[in-house]
């Protein structure tokens, strides 16, 4: 990677134009490397984008330009439904930025803080979608290795759902195998409680490491609770040491099938999961039928409902509102120094 120039970045604001081609209209997330903004693009007649800028304090860093982008030439390697289009990427005053389509709807981590928890079979039909879209990521060797419920998105488009897999910031892909890594030794990135084993402990990561993120929603999802609670460093050794609470202690009632599924799909050795998201998906399935736990209304769509911009971070949620996200929506990224686990 070559040197960048730093230049001094100039402030962002609605009405601000970038790249001579996009302009601002609102904020919509704001985390501690990047700021998301709806804006239009000029060259799409001007048509609703969303924009993530690098934050002014990354002005000019090339690790932080390598890293939008690659995560931008994912996006443009990523087609299908379940994935948001890319549409360009570039540097304006030393910013790094990366334009995708603007969704609107809402997460899977603002729908169960609504709902709390759902069963089986009202997971169901977006599980299929995740999977399907994490399927045709592996395909092309994409790992995503953040998978969370912020990250799983339900896109309305008109009287439907189309669930979106979004933030491709920290994937791995074929593409960058013989590339400098971008993470300091020492250090993992990633939403903590979703975090596999081996990301932990720096080994290589597959597919695998995407289904172990996609068993602990599953789990989140239907218990109401993540198999690791707890703040800072304590979920990092759970994850390490600890077996997550058995389905039936946490929710009594719950089928011996149901512990023996996330047994399996939380196995801290890679080789003792399913070993295909088909098979997780069937073994998923089977307990729609198997599991009796309270039922709950599928969420919908209201037609009246009002559309709004949020900022991350700002600590309002109004249940029941539509928000409008982007595609590259900025989560916090955790970074933890692993010295205390040290093999």
């Amino acid at each position: 990677m070559g040197a960048a120039v730093a230049l001094a970045p100039e402030p962002l604001y609605p009405g601000a134009t970038i790249a001579g081609r996009f302009t601002l209209r609102g904020l919509i997330a704001s985390g501690g490397t990047s700021t998301v903004w709806a804006a239009t693009d000029r060259d799409e007649f001007f048509s609703n984008v969303a924009l993530k800028i690098m934050s002014a304090k990354s002005a000019g860093d090339p690790i932080a330009l390598e890293r939008i982008r690659r995560e931008a030439e994912i996006g443009y390697s990523l087609e299908g439904p379940h994935f948001a289009r890319t549409i360009t990427h570039g540097v304006h005053h030393g910013l790094g930025f990366l334009a995708q389509e603007l969704l609107y709807g809402e997460t899977l981590a603002d729908r169960l803080k609504r709902y709390g928890r759902m069963s089986p079979g009202e997971c169901m039909p977006w599980l299929v979608q995740l999977a399907s879209g994490l399927a045709d990521a592996h395909k092309r060797g994409v790992i995503h290795r953040d998978l969370s419920p912020r990250n799983v998105f339900f896109a309305r488009q008109g009287d439907r759902e189309v669930l979106k897999i979004l933030d491709f910031g920290i994937a791995v892909s074929p593409a960058f195998a013989n590339k400098t890594a971008l993470t300091e030794p020492g250090k993992v990135i990633g939403s903590i409680h979703y975090l596999a084993p081996e990301q932990l402990q720096r080994e290589p990561v597959d597919a695998r490491t995407d289904m172990w993120a996609l068993a602990v929603i599953l789990y989140r999802s239907v218990l109401g609770r993540r198999p690791f609670e707890g703040d800072g460093l304590v979920p990092l050794a759970a994850i390490l040491r600890e077996d997550p609470p058995p389905p039936s202690v946490v929710l009594p009632g719950v089928s011996p099938a149901v512990d023996a599924f996330f047994r399996r799909a939380l196995c801290k050795d890679p080789d003792g999961r399913f070993p295909t998201l088909d098979e997780l998906v069937i073994a998923f399935e089977a307990l729609a039928v198997g599991m009796a736990a309270p039922s709950l209304q599928a969420p919908r769509i209201p037609s009246d409902a009002p559309t709004r911009i949020l900022a991350l971070g700002d600590g309002r949620r109004e249940p029941g509102r539509w928000q409008i996200y982007a595609a590259a929506a900025v989560f916090p990224i955790v970074l933890v120094v692993l010295a205390f686990l040290a093999r």
